[in-house]
């Protein structure tokens, strides 16, 4: 191969190497060992977590009336450098974590949950970072009934629902509101018999269904810094045609 060829094929690897083909392929490598790290270090746990959930991002939390609150015990027994270099240190750390309620433990009341057994609160902590890949000539102390080398696992101390102190009421800016004429437009193509209803859902809905009402006046409420609600300012008249409570 002359210099020219040389210098040709230099040239078409670097180019490759730019390439947004390699680099899609390169990107698709880390995901695959990323998970596959996830899922060696998961086996680390004694059982304790069997899969890593996504942490909720602070905006959900915003949405949530009350939390589900998480206090647990990890205990490790591990080193931050090579085997060869370090020896296992066995250590034990409280971790604390509020997590959007289960769906099976919707309608908690505020307090203690007892029950704790019955969920996998664990796979809502953190996966701390284990050894998966030393030599394991690094010494160790297991204690009776603790974990081993390169070992973690998870004891669940408590699980408590709180009220969010950072739940924001209002998602929209303005209220949904419809005009008479507008109403009565919709309503002239619908059969004279057809049933209205209103729907509603939430953490503490008894039903498919809000109370339906022939139009009733209101008057609408200041907010809580006494500005406009929903974009109506206070002391405004309109009528109602349906209400939805959803309390605790």
């Amino acid at each position: 191969m002359n210099t020219n060829e040389q210098t040709g094929t230099i040239w078409k690897c670097a180019e490759y190497y730019q390439s947004k083909e390699h680099k899609q392929m390169q990107a698709e490598h880390e995901i695959r060992m990323e998970k596959r790290m996830l899922v060696e270090r998961l086996n680390k746990s004694m059982g304790t977590q069997t899969e890593a959930l996504p942490k909720p991002s602070y905006k959900d939390l915003t949405k949530q009336p009350f939390l589900a609150r998480i206090t647990a015990q990890l205990e490790k027994n591990d080193h931050d450098n090579y085997c060869s270099d370090d020896d296992c240190e066995y250590t034990k750390t409280v971790v604390k974590t509020n997590i959007i309620v289960p769906e099976k433990y919707v309608g908690q009341p505020v307090g203690k949950i007892m029950d704790i057994k019955c969920y996998k609160w664990a796979n809502h902590l953190p996966v701390p970072e284990v050894t998966v890949n030393g030599s394991g000539y690094c010494k160790f102390h297991k204690p009776k009934r603790g974990v081993g080398q390169h070992q973690y696992r998870y004891t669940i101390k408590k699980v408590e629902i709180v009220e969010n102190k950072k739940y924001v009421k209002k998602y929209h800016t303005e209220a949904k509101t419809v005009t008479v004429e507008q109403m009565i437009k919709a309503l002239s193509v619908l059969p004279r018999e057809a049933k209205l209803v209103m729907t509603e859902e939430g953490f503490y809905s008894q039903s498919d269904f809000a109370e339906v009402m022939l139009p009733e006046p209101y008057i609408v409420k200041p907010n809580d810094d006494g500005h406009a609600n929903y974009g109506l300012p206070p002391g405004t008249k309109v009528y109602r045609i349906g209400h939805s409570s959803q309390r605790y």
